[in-house]
């Protein structure tokens, strides 16, 4: 999905009343954009794909379900993920709307499932623009718990299931060196989510990319992806973003 300026992403303004803007954005994989600043505060949702963010000497992002916060004329520069990236981002024009729900400086949260609701009543217009402005700041203060980092074998685990999410639970289990019951178990309480919705996101992630970086048809993309069918992979893209295939491509056209 190509667009006049490389470093500049396919965009739909969903609402904007003067005062908020909510926009949605594709960004192709591996995009880079140099240095740059915002002349507004915006707040970030990560539906698809990954990003890394840099401020200075500074280094933040993540992949799906990844809130970010960003004061204005901050100066950062973006590398996108090899799925590219969609974002819901909502910027403020007025300034004491961002700094009446105390919002200030810079970073990223791994917030996670908490986002697709949010992601569906922005998409829907389920909810009026100013009532879903203030959920969205308020949703901005959450704190994200603290974790550890994971132990080693399941790191390599969950990096292995994200470029092949369908290897076996079995063979997966047994080079880790652990029974897979324990696998199964581990993964959840570590990352938060099930190894089997983890695959389901994974797989519609590259669905999406298929579909809105390389022109291929929804059906095209739910094979590629290893869904069941077509209606597999649009109640996916339905649950993890908020929007239907057909209506999110058309959306970034």
């Amino acid at each position: 999905m190509a667009t006049a300026d490389p470093c500049r992403p396919s965009q739909k303004i969903l609402f904007d009343d003067g005062a908020a803007c909510l926009t949605l954005s594709l960004y192709s994989p591996l995009l880079r954009q140099p240095p740059h600043r915002h002349d507004r505060p915006s707040l970030t949702f990560l539906l698809g794909g990954s990003v890394e963010e840099r401020v200075g000497s500074g280094c933040a992002g993540g992949g799906r379900g990844a809130f970010g916060r960003k004061a204005e004329d901050i100066r950062h520069s973006n590398v996108y993920g090899p799925d590219g990236a969609i974002l819901l981002t909502l910027s403020l024009a007025d300034p004491l709307l961002w700094r009446a729900h105390g919002q200030d400086g810079w970073c990223w949260n791994p917030v996670a499932e908490a986002i697709r609701p949010l992601a569906t009543a922005a998409l829907s217009r389920r909810l009026p623009f100013e009532e879903l402005v203030t959920e969205m700041l308020a949703f901005s203060r959450r704190r994200p718990a603290e974790r550890r980092a994971p132990p080693a074998w399941l790191a390599e685990t969950r990096a292995r299931l994200w470029h092949s999410p369908d290897l076996p639970l079995a063979g997966l289990a047994r080079d880790a060196g652990v029974h897979r019951v324990h696998l199964s178990r581990s993964y959840s309480r570590w990352f938060g989510e099930s190894l089997s919705l983890f695959r389901l996101h994974r797989r519609t992630e590259l669905g999406l990319k298929t579909m809105l970086h390389d022109g291929a048809s929804p059906a095209d993309s739910a094979a590629a992806a290893g869904f069941a069918d077509q209606s597999h992979f649009a109640r996916s893209v339905k649950r993890t973003i908020g929007a239907t295939p057909g209506a999110l491509r058309a959306m970034l056209a």
